[in-house]
């Protein structure tokens, strides 16, 4: 099953890069979709057309992220 995720509300306690990885066809094959700068609240909308079976963040330092995907 696919997973569509129009939207991400991220928050933080520090500035970071924030990398949005997929598993496109769900065999543990992950691809970086994009990276984004968050410094406190970032809202990040995504395409319609994208969907993966997994998604996962990562983050280029030891910090607590809160990441919500959302329906617009």
């Amino acid at each position: 099953m696919f997973y569509e995720m129009p939207a991400m509300h991220s928050t933080t306690d520090q500035p970071l890069t924030l990398s949005v990885e997929l598993d496109l066809r769900g065999d543990g094959t992950w691809v970086t979709y994009d990276r984004f700068a968050v410094d406190g609240y970032r809202f990040i909308e995504f395409p319609d057309a994208l969907s993966a079976y997994w998604v996962r963040l990562r983050t280029d330092r030891d910090t607590t992220v809160t990441a919500q995907f959302s329906h617009l």
